[in-house]
């Protein structure tokens, strides 16, 4: 009984957030709305005889809305914790390329050879396989950027978690 409905209600979310329908992207949060709207009763909804009384009902079942907002829940909660583990690791990443680019720097400046050499060499210390001295610069800055790009990705995910959360059928 229930899995036609469950069905249609994942194949209609399905349907919005990839675009399948509409022309742009609806965010999860609008498509939960949307669905929230479509499981009330509207002016010209079917009435279902329920004992002795007769029932008005939405296009979806409120139970497999109310389940599926807890599943998308669940499912954002689940995104934030693997964004933050890598913000974690590009964390340990800033640093590697902070104390490489100490040293990068040193021996840019520096004019003795022997020591240059050196620092050159202390420096390749915090590079992995197939990075490279000269590239350490970009590396940091690469990593920054992607930083701040993980950490505005998990600020706007805890912002959906929240509304998601507040959301009632």
């Amino acid at each position: 009984m229930y899995e036609g409905q469950i069905i249609r209600v994942a194949d209609e979310f399905d349907a919005i957030t990839s675009k399948r329908q509409y022309k742009t992207h609806i965010g999860v949060v609008d498509t939960l709305k949307i669905l929230i709207q479509n499981s009330k009763p509207g002016p010209k909804s079917k009435k279902i005889k329920k004992g002795f009384f007769k029932i008005a009902v939405g296009k979806n079942n409120k139970k497999i809305v109310e389940k599926l907002i807890e599943i998308v829940a669940e499912d954002t909660e689940y995104e934030i914790y693997i964004k933050a583990k890598h913000l974690e690791h590009i964390k340990n990443e800033i640093k590697r390329y902070t104390d490489a680019i100490k040293y990068y720097n040193k021996a840019e400046k520096e004019k003795k050879e022997s020591k240059k050499e050196y620092y050159t060499e202390y420096a390749k210390g915090y590079l992995i396989r197939d990075e490279e001295f000269e590239q350490i610069p970009t590396y940091l800055e690469d990593a920054e950027q992607t930083y701040k790009k993980r950490q505005e990705e998990i600020d706007n995910l805890r912002q959906e978690y929240k509304i998601i959360k507040k959301l009632k059928v």
